[in-house]
């Protein structure tokens, strides 16, 4: 699936690198794997090792002067366990008319399937 995400990132104009963040010891088949998926897309990949399992908050923290060298003019934060076409660049172009401080991507669910994920409120009218 790590396939799909970077492909989806590659695909947005003036990305300048991915990171992948995870507790995971790095072996061989994924330095292979990062190695391809840089010479496809012509961007570098790399792979921050977590020194425990941190979260998504927790690695984005740990790793925050990583992430924002360079002083990119925005970031995404994909979970490696979910699918989605990933509209990257409309949210790109979506963050950057409405200049909020984040943008986030979500699905409607029913409240049965809202159960078993965490939930997000959204106004209809404004989609905040």
């Amino acid at each position: 699936m790590i396939q799909h995400h970077i492909e989806a990132c590659a695909q947005v104009p003036g990305m300048q690198e991915i990171l992948l963040i995870g507790f995971y010891q790095p072996d061989e088949p994924l330095t292979q794997f990062l190695e391809a998926a840089q010479q496809e897309f012509n961007l570098p990949v790399r792979y921050l090792q977590e020194f425990a399992p941190l979260g998504t908050g927790g690695g984005l923290y740990h790793f925050r002067d990583q992430i924002l060298a360079g002083s990119p003019e925005a970031f995404f934060v994909l979970n490696a366990d979910v699918c989605s076409d990933f509209p990257l660049s409309a949210m790109l172009e979506a963050h950057r008319r409405q200049r909020h401080p984040f943008l986030l991507l979500g699905t409607t669910a029913n409240r049965t399937q809202s159960l078993n994920y965490g939930c997000i409120v959204e106004n209809p009218q404004t989609h905040e």
